[in-house]
Formats: structure tokens, sequence, C-alpha cells
């Protein structure tokens, strides 16, 4: 009797985290849209501007801004999502710079802002109460 387990990749697309950095003395937040990241700290800077391609636990990123940025060399990173943590470990990497802002970190889930209520709906508690 054969068993099969299929586990499906989650992925890391329209997802936010955040990681303290002791060399910066700053919380950096990673961001991701559909197919581009950022990772930018609370003070301001921008460390890295990238492509991205989510392929099962595989990250391939391609910079294109940011201090920490190596365009031109693209990188793959294994992901690992547990939770509401994320770690990102190098998996073919040359860039010593782009590798030290997200790898060996917890990146932990920034919890995504509520939806907006759609127009002319009243907010939650600002209606009518029941029986006036």
């Amino acid at each position: 009797m054969a068993l099969g387990v299929c586990s499906r990749a989650q992925s890391v697309a329209h997802t936010t985290w955040k990681a303290y950095f002791l060399v910066m003395s700053d919380s950096v937040t990673l961001r991701f849209s559909a197919d581009s990241m950022t990772v930018q700290s609370d003070s301001g800077q921008v460390l890295l501007q990238s492509g991205f391609k989510d392929s099962a636990n595989v990250i391939t990123v391609d910079d294109y801004g940011g201090l920490c940025a190596c365009p031109n060399y693209p990188g793959k990173y294994e992901k690992r999502m547990r939770a509401d943590t994320l770690i990102i470990i190098p998996f073919h990497e040359i860039c010593d710079i782009r590798n030290s802002t997200l790898m060996a970190k917890r990146w932990i889930r920034v919890a995504a802002p509520p939806a907006p209520s759609p127009m002319g709906a009243p907010a939650k508690g600002k209606g009518r109460k029941r029986g006036s």
C-alpha cells in the first residue's frame, strides 16, 4: 500500500515581516508584493529593492536598488515558513552584503491591516443599536 503526502509550500507574496538588526540598532521591515520585495529600516534606510520569484521553497532575488543591493547578481535562498516565522537560508548566493541582510534572522510576520469597509457602510459599533 502506497501512502502519498502532498505538501504545498506557502508563498511569501503579499506578506510583511519584521526583524531586529543588532548592528544597526534598528528594526527592519521586509515587504513582499506580487513580484518585488523591499527591505527598509524603521529609520527610513532602504537596504534592498529586488524583484523576486517564489518557487516551492526557493526564493530567487534580483536587486535593482538599495544600500545592500548587488544588481546583475541574482541570489537564491531556501525559505522556511512556520506559523508566523520566516527564516531565509542562502542556497546559491555570491553577494555577501545582501546575504547578511536577509539570512539567519527570524523574520516575524506583521499582521495585514484590516480591509476598509465599503463606501457608505457604517463602521462597526457606529450604526443603530438594536431595539431603537
